[in-house]
């Protein structure tokens, strides 16, 4: 049977997020929600719409509007850009103890492994990087770890969001950077995550709670600028404009960065 991936779970769990979002947010039938990916085949952010309709934003129209939508001024009739990094991990379900299996901890029990081996001595890993994006306020930063160990589960027409749990890097031990294997583990599906390999408890989120956060730098004026400065310094060091890019950190977290844009109906108004 072919493998669940990291990108099958985050397409499966993203429209039902999105609609989650546009539920708790309260939007109507007048407001929308986009989002955008960067593409680094493309060296652009990709947008779609509810319908999932194929649009283009270049880096310098999206900086722009980053910018504008940091003002206060008038905040609540302007589109809303809010990012997250919400990188999807495979969790696996053991059946067997292990030496690797954490103290305290009872067969089965589930894992997934963490990306924090470098690929260059003066490049940090993955796990590293978003470990220190997470340290900085306004910063939304997770491990999405699905409780989904069937491909049929992914056939469902709507995501079980229950199914998700999110694993808060600000609650990580530290950013890992002896280049050995670390994973973050959970004794059942319901059951706050362990940093590892040294046992240490960390802290998990639902999606609606996920959601509610999302919805809160939306609203608040200060959360979401706070947010929105931590995005902007994060694309401004990655992209390096006008400067050549460094292609390494967007490798590293351009399947896990998600910009919203939030049209609320005041702004037909406006």
């Amino acid at each position: 049977m072919r493998a669940i991936t990291e990108a099958t779970l985050e397409m499966h769990f993203h429209a039902s997020l999105m609609s989650l979002f546009r539920e708790t947010y309260g939007l109507g039938s007048k407001g929308s929600v986009e989002f955008f990916k960067y593409s680094p085949q493309l060296e652009k952010f990709i947008g779609f719409d509810q319908a999932y309709i194929r649009t283009e934003l270049s880096e310098v129209q999206l900086f722009n509007e980053l910018k504008a939508s940091a003002s206060t001024s008038n905040y609540k009739l302007k589109r809303v850009l809010i990012g997250y990094f919400l990188q999807f991990k495979v969790v696996k379900r053991l059946v067997n103890r292990s030496p690797s299996m954490p103290t305290g901890f009872s067969a089965p029990y589930y894992r997934s492994d963490l990306e924090t081996q470098r690929k260059a001595t003066n490049f940090p890993s993955q796990h590293e990087l978003l470990y220190s994006l997470a340290a900085n306020p306004g910063a939304m930063v997770y491990y999405a770890c699905p409780m989904v160990f069937d491909r049929v589960d992914l056939y469902r027409p709507e995501a079980d969001l229950d199914q998700l749990v999110l694993a808060d890097l600000a609650s990580a031990p530290g950013s890992y950077v002896d280049n050995e294997r670390h994973s973050v583990c959970f004794q059942n599906t319901s059951t706050q995550p362990m940093w590892c390999s040294e046992p240490t408890e960390g802290k998990g989120i639902s999606a609606a709670v996920f959601v509610e956060r999302l919805v809160d730098a939306a609203r608040n004026a200060e959360l979401g600028q706070a947010n929105r400065d931590r995005v902007l310094d994060f694309l401004k060091n990655a992209l390096s404009l006008p400067a050549p890019r460094d292609e390494r950190l967007l490798e590293h977290v351009s399947d896990s960065l998600t910009i919203i844009a939030i049209t609320p109906e005041v702004a037909a108004e406006a």
